[in-house]
């Protein structure tokens, strides 16, 4: 630890500023995803694990952590960078190795609801270079996020060298890099752009049937918000809601099997055949063409995570080969510390609301 306080970075405040406005975009981060970083000579000011990028101008999010010493600990095959923090209680984020690595001096890292409907079709490589046309960018094959991913970023950039500014992370949204905030911003705007896909149409929820469903049970409710129902409200997305984990938040916060019923006056009956069968109950239900219903118990995480989950499912084009995390990887992202350490900050935030 130093032996004073830090000095933050000049432009610390662009970088706050410009992660609230990309932690209040829905269609770039959902819930405690997505992280932002800048460099300061050999300290690496990152958001911390499990924090928000919504709260980035309200209260301290950024872990300033000492970038040769994670460097050391990357050689040496560690992935937990909490002791390389310099200051403060906050835990440095899962990424912070992919902050490291990249040489800019600004990186932000999104979820992009556009980026994950193309990179997760299986010929989504081909698709992208025509979109991306005019962009240095590369294409980033799946792996667990932390020092795996990082790991296969240096990989692909020895196999095709230089110094892209974009980074297609597959199952998993975009990278980005510039100098100043300005750069990167206007680098995810035109990304954006590029990648943008329309949505289905959709009809509109059942919500009063399922409401009334609802008054019976006294540990479930309607999400908060209406954007969730499409999942429900469309063939092709509950399919692909029930197919696996697309991201790797989804494998984390979304980790149980959702049940789908053919109506809403089967809630009770298909939450009693769900429960005895694996012994627990679900965090959500999806009644088909009426909308979700969910836990009581879910967290606030957990369903921004379904609202990304409803907006990239309507925009993956009906019948594309879809490419989810496989079942293994899924199970060590939700046995990995880490995550848990995420989940259990959702649980406390969630208790808070």
């Amino acid at each position: 630890m130093p032996d004073s306080p830090l000095k933050p970075p000049s432009d610390l405040d662009e970088l706050r500023a410009l992660s609230q406005r990309i932690g209040s975009n829905l269609t770039l981060v959902q819930g405690s995803g997505g992280n932002t970083s800048v460099k300061d000579n050999d300290v690496l000011w990152v958001k911390a694990s499990g924090t928000w990028l919504t709260d980035a101008e309200k209260q301290a999010i950024l872990a300033p952590v000492d970038l040769p010493r994670v460097e050391a600990m990357l050689k040496a095959g560690e992935s937990d960078f909490n002791d390389a923090t310099l200051e403060g209680t906050l835990r440095p984020s899962i990424e912070t190795s992919l902050h490291c690595q990249l040489p800019h001096h600004i990186v932000v890292h999104v979820h992009s609801v556009n980026a994950i409907a193309w990179s997760v079709q299986v010929d989504a490589k081909d698709h992208l270079a025509e979109q991306l046309a005019g962009i240095d960018w590369r294409y980033i094959p799946y792996a667990q996020p932390g020092a795996p991913l990082t790991a296969e970023v240096n990989r692909v950039l020895v196999e095709e060298p230089g110094n892209p500014t974009l980074l297609v992370l597959e199952n998993h949204g975009l990278a980005l890099g510039g100098e100043t905030c300005a750069d990167v911003e206007s680098l995810l705007a035109d990304a954006e752009s590029r990648l943008q896909i329309p949505p289905r149409t959709i009809p509109p929820p059942a919500t009063s049937a399922l409401k009334n469903a609802l008054d019976a049970l006294d540990d479930w409710r309607l999400p908060g918000t209406d954007d969730i129902h499409a999942i429900a409200l469309d063939t092709d997305s509950i399919q692909t809601a029930t197919g696996g984990a697309l991201i790797p938040d989804h494998a984390v916060f979304l980790e149980k099997a959702v049940p789908i019923c053919n109506s809403p006056d089967e809630i009770q009956s298909t939450l009693n055949e769900y429960t005895s069968t694996l012994g627990h109950e679900p965090d959500w239900m999806i009644v088909r063409n009426a909308g979700v219903v969910l836990s009581i118990r879910i967290g606030s995480a957990a369903e921004a995570q379904l609202r990304g989950l409803a907006m990239i499912s309507l925009k993956i084009p009906s019948k594309d080969k879809i490419r989810y995390i496989d079942s293994h990887a899924a199970e060590e992202l939700q046995a990995w510390d880490a995550e848990i350490y995420r989940k259990k900050l959702d649980e406390d935030r969630s208790q808070k609301s």
